[in-house]
Formats: C-alpha cells, sequence, structure tokens
C-alpha cells in the first residue's frame, strides 16, 4: 500500500536541497494528500513539482500511469492529460478561497516563504 511519508518509497519526493521546517511540512501534507487520493481511488497517479525562484522545492510521484498501465509513476513520467491541471488547480484555490484560508490578491510568499523575493542589497 501507500505509506505516508515524504521520504517513502511509495511517495518519491525528491528535494534537491535541505527544506525548511514549513517547506517540510507542506511537502508533508502534499505526500499525504496524494495517498489519500490514491489509496481512495480518487486518483491513479500523481506528479507534483514546486519551484522557487527556479530552484526544485519539492518533487513528488505517486501511483500508476492508468487503468490500463499499472507502471509506476516517475518524476519524468508523461501523462496524455493536455492542459488539465490549470483547471484542477483552479478549482483548488477557488475553494480555499470560498474557506477564506486564501484570498485572491495575496501573495504567494505569504502562504509559503520561500517565495518571497530574495532581500536587496543595501546601496553602496
Amino acid at each position: 500500500g501507500i505509506q505516508v511519508s515524504v521520504r517513502s518509497p511509495a511517495l518519491r519526493p525528491a528535494p534537491p536541497r535541505p527544506m525548511s521546517d514549513k517547506v517540510a511540512a507542506m511537502a508533508s501534507r502534499v505526500a499525504r494528500l496524494a495517498a489519500s487520493l490514491i489509496t481512495a481511488g480518487r486518483a491513479t497517479g500523481i506528479q507534483v513539482s514546486v519551484r522557487c525562484h527556479g530552484a526544485a522545492v519539492m518533487d513528488l510521484s505517486a501511483g500508476t500511469l492508468g487503468a490500463a498501465d499499472d507502471r509506476a509513476v516517475r518524476l519524468g513520467s508523461v501523462f496524455p492529460l493536455l492542459d488539465v491541471s490549470k483547471v484542477i488547480l483552479a478549482t483548488a484555490v477557488h475553494q480555499a478561497v470560498a474557506r477564506g484560508q486564501l484570498r485572491y490578491d495575496d501573495a504567494i510568499s505569504q502562504h509559503w516563504p520561500e517565495f518571497a523575493p530574495p532581500p536587496k542589497a543595501p546601496p553602496a
């Protein structure tokens, strides 16, 4: 079965740099959500990739490629979904706004500080 762990071999997040506690907690939440979606049969395979200032913060893959293809999802796996992920993300954002968890004008860094712009150097 699927194990709920950021380091689980069933869910393969591969952050290339040390994670802050907040990023590690968010990665763990994403891994648990992926596991629950697959276990409940609401998703067959999942890939999540998060980048901050061009650097990988989190890469995760779980499940299989599909009902007719039982190969494990890898970070380089390709799904023939066209452009569906934008609709899914938009729906999730709208639901979070409706629950009062986000506002449309919130900066991403308000919820995920690693996305804050780098500090400016003091004038010389």
